[in-house]
């Protein structure tokens, strides 16, 4: 958890149409609130529907599976918030981590 940042270093690119990850992601984004809300990112994809600057995903063709797992992308998102939230924001992350990874 400690070490993704450092391990998969965050690449941003232009603003463009993809697919949310990190705070930007539908069931993350109401944990931030407002005071502490991260830039729009998005992993660049094709025929996208949020705008958003680009992040370069951990793997090649992320998107196509994250849009067939929705549990999947929400893990994913989870760690991009680890690579490139805040402290208190990748406390969040890794509490939610922790909590889908290692329940019985």
């Amino acid at each position: 958890m400690h070490g993704v940042r450092y391990a998969f270093p965050p690449v941003r690119g232009p603003e463009r149409l993809g697919l949310p990850t990190a705070g930007s992601h539908p069931e993350l984004s109401p944990l931030f609130g407002s005071g502490t809300a991260m830039k729009a990112l998005v992993w660049p994809m094709e025929g996208g529907v949020v705008r958003g600057e680009a992040l370069v995903p951990l793997f090649t063709g992320v998107t196509k599976v994250a849009t067939r797992d929705a549990r999947l992308h929400h893990l994913l998102a989870c760690v991009d918030v680890l690579r490139v939230g805040s402290d208190e924001q990748r406390t969040v992350a890794a509490d939610l981590l922790a909590e889908r990874l290692f329940a019985a």
